[in-house]
């Protein structure tokens, strides 16, 4: 079944260097991982986001896997791209992206939670759903 453009809720900054590089979101009852992409529209701030299992992000921030992991390697996983720079109230319109992820897009191997830079505190956590 084709994804559909879908809303998500910003619900932390995970990687944050001159600007937001790895965000933890929701849409719904999913939760949603997102990393920075290359753009050439300079105006911009794309995002390649994906759907992620609980079981999956638990092992993510366990560091049993990498985030590369999450999103090459899950099962279950919707991909979107989104531009940050069009949130409104914490809000975002993700659109489906439905090709193969591109070499550069992808997070670089062995990168494990304890590479943010931001702290993913409890309340943040609470607002993660589970599924």
């Amino acid at each position: 079944m084709p994804a559909h453009r879908r809303g998500a809720e910003l619900v932390a900054v995970l990687v944050y260097t001159d600007e937001p590089q790895l965000l933890a979101l929701k849409a719904g009852k999913s939760l949603v991982t997102a990393v920075a992409i290359p753009d050439n529209n300079q105006e911009a701030a794309k995002f390649l986001a994906t759907t992620v299992s609980q079981k999956d992000w638990d092992s993510y921030l366990d560091e049993s896997v990498d985030l590369r992991y999450l999103f090459t390697y899950s099962t279950q996983r919707l991909r979107y791209t989104f531009d940050l720079k069009k949130l409104n109230k914490r809000r975002v319109m993700m659109d489906p992206f439905e090709q193969e992820i591109p070499e550069k897009y992808l997070p670089h191997p062995r990168f494990f939670a304890d590479n943010h830079t931001e702290e993913f505190n409890e309340e943040e956590s609470r607002r993660v759903p589970k599924l």
